[in-house]
């Protein structure tokens, strides 16, 4: 597929694919280029890109998105690297949970007061 099709099929912009590209993060395997330089993706992209999404999403940077999708070359020492990010992340993303939850409560108690004081009865 060209790239407007997998910028649709991911909701990423086409400079933000070309730079996933740039970054390694978008491996020659994901990405052919014909004898007229277009770009032609195969259908894993996709699922490429979204991965990525996601783990921006969850707070990786394109470095560590780099390190973890190494799989491909793996080694004892890239293995190990890779455990040791992704136990991290664990880390930071249950202490984001956590905070995330804490708020909600806070917010919910505060709607229960709202409601009550205005006579929503919530």
């Amino acid at each position: 597929m060209k790239i407007s099709e997998l910028s649709k099929r991911t909701n990423l912009k086409a400079h933000t694919i070309r730079y996933y590209e740039k970054e390694g993060l978008l491996p020659t395997r994901y990405v052919q280029r014909k004898r007229n330089n277009y770009r032609e993706y195969g259908e894993d992209a996709v699922t490429r890109l979204l991965l990525i999404k996601e783990g921006q999403l969850a707070g990786f940077t394109i470095a560590e998105l780099r390190e973890l999708t190494k799989g491909d070359e793996s080694s004892p020492a890239t293995d190990e690297m890779q455990v040791m990010l992704i136990e991290r992340k664990l880390v930071s993303i249950d202490r984001k949970i956590g905070r995330l939850e804490s708020f909600k409560a806070y917010l919910t108690k505060r709607l229960a007061l709202a409601g009550r004081k205005n006579g929503f009865g919530v």
